[in-house]
């Protein structure tokens, strides 16, 4: 009985998205169509750390065995996307390196990028 429900719960969430929302990938049940992030949503990469900041991160996910394998370009894209979503126009890039929690966010493989948003 316990192999069963955890067979059907393993398979319930294989069929899902990914865990978190700051990814590539929409959450839920999809099947196909995953939208690509790209682009720079309006925020720039700053050279030196701000004084001060908000923490964000982006990740980049390979939910799906046919889903392309994840790249910094897109995790970048998402830390920017998510930079501009909480309100600044600016982010200083600390880490771009594969999520070692990937399976947690329900990736086969991530790549996360992080950073601190601020305004100038």
């Amino acid at each position: 009985m316990n192999k069963t429900f955890a067979l059907i719960v393993l398979s319930s969430v294989a069929a899902c998205g990914s865990l978190v929302e700051n990814t590539d990938k929409p959450s839920g049940i999809y099947v196909a169509g995953a939208e690509s992030i790209s682009g720079d949503f309006g925020v720039t990469l700053a050279t030196k750390a701000p004084a001060s900041g908000v923490h964000v991160e982006g990740v980049s996910c390979k939910n799906k065995i046919w889903d392309s394998a994840p790249t910094n370009e897109a995790a970048l894209s998402v830390l920017r996307r998510e930079t501009a979503k909480a309100g600044y126009n600016t982010v200083y890039v600390t880490s771009v390196e594969p999520a070692e929690d990937a399976l947690l966010m329900n990736c086969w493989t991530a790549i996360r990028a992080t950073g601190t948003a601020f305004n100038r």
